[in-house]
């Protein structure tokens, strides 16, 4: 029963570290290496059944999270899924970043600078770009470090300054 309670299950779980929560979220859907947990944008939105996918998010499940954001992404308010869900109103606007965010990906007639980093800054994989804009991973990545954005890694204090750390 894939219905999650209080009952221990495994489900996956994932850490994902970021600067803002949109960047460590999606990073951690990434990181369940499930093709179906990372967030979309592909297809026709007004397929999409908004009254059942807001039923189907009543029950907590391990993919509740992209039914959420598909539903949002269809038309579905964070009134709407609150009520359907009880999920904090704060975190439904983090979704609903994202998906703003995704639009304009798919919608830009060219990955500008700006765009770039704005989508990275929300954690959005090469490959997810690429997806969005129908065309290759190496071809974002390749126009990406032309234009100068590249990944940088930075320390992570894992002692939560309790004293200084070197790792």
């Amino acid at each position: 029963d894939p219905t999650l309670t209080t009952t221990m299950k495994s489900v996956g779980e994932a850490m994902a570290i970021g600067r803002n929560f949109t960047e460590a979220l999606r990073k951690a859907l990434r990181s369940i290496e499930r093709k179906e947990a990372p967030f979309s944008w592909a297809g026709d939105r007004s397929d999409i059944d908004v009254a059942a996918l807001l039923e189907e998010v009543r029950v907590p499940h391990d993919g509740r999270l992209r039914k959420v954001q598909q539903a949002m992404w269809a038309g579905a308010s964070a009134v709407q899924l609150h009520e359907a869900t009880a999920i904090d109103p704060w975190f439904l606007d983090q979704i609903a970043l994202l998906n703003e965010v995704g639009d304009a990906v798919v919608a830009a007639p060219e990955l500008t600078p700006e765009l770039l980093r704005l989508a990275k800054r929300h954690g959005f994989s090469d490959r997810q770009i690429a997806k969005a804009k129908c065309t290759h991973e190496d071809d974002v990545r390749a126009e990406r470090k032309q234009k100068g954005i590249i990944p940088t890694y930075r320390l992570v204090d894992t002692c939560a300054a309790e004293f200084e750390a070197y790792t």
